[in-house]
């Protein structure tokens, strides 16, 4: 059940490289809404001393430089292998999830809230928004650009693609599904036309 009782949360979800982060920018200024990034809370969270502690006693000091977090590292272990990824969510999801929380009601004078995050129906958050909206690529299209992004070869950009639930399984459970098949112009219009759709959702409430 939603935290806040004033904002109408969009919940904005995709796979790597499906455009999700740019999506839900758009949108934040299109509507307008507050911007919640769950990567970003991820970062934050992480980078606390009792998370590093916790890190370093189920992934060992292989994962870190000194006292700073190797992401790069880290990723390899988590994106190959999914019982250790399991792990790794289990000490950040709830930590997220309660900085989003305290954030949608610190920000509750806003009319949106815009939740930018990667894993809202496979961390069955899902609860916490008043409408899922999916950023849709086609897995061809998807590998390429998370190759070109993070200098990937092959093998790792599907490493990452594949610990996510496939964009395909995630049509079903949103509300809204904008397709980020074209160039950026032509994916403003289809934002658009959401911000459209979300409005008349937010109405019917």
């Amino acid at each position: 059940m939603r935290q806040n009782n004033t904002s109408f949360i969009v919940g904005v979800t995709g796979g790597v490289g499906s455009g999700k982060s740019t999506v839900s920018m758009i949108l934040s200024k299109e509507l307008p809404g507050f911007l919640i990034d769950a990567d970003e809370i991820s970062r934050k969270v992480s980078e606390l001393p009792e998370t590093k502690d916790r890190i370093r006693q189920e992934f060992s000091d292989g994962v870190f430089k000194g006292d700073e977090l190797d992401r790069k590292k880290l990723g390899k272990v988590v994106f190959s292998d999914p019982a250790k990824r399991a792990i790794l969510n289990g000490i950040i999801h709830p930590m997220v999830k309660k900085v989003f929380r305290e954030r949608t009601v610190e920000h509750g004078d806003n009319e949106y809230i815009i939740y930018d995050c990667p894993l809202l129906i496979e961390a069955d958050l899902q609860h916490d928004v008043d409408l899922t909206l999916l950023v849709y690529v086609d897995e061809d299209l998807q590998l390429e650009r998370v190759m070109t992004r993070d200098g990937l070869g092959k093998k790792d950009a599907l490493d990452r693609i594949n610990s996510q639930m496939k964009l395909e399984d995630k049509i079903p459970l949103s509300d809204i599904v904008v397709y980020n098949d074209s160039d950026l112009e032509d994916l403003k219009e289809r934002v658009k036309a959401a911000a459209d759709e979300i409005r008349s959702a937010k109405a019917r409430l």
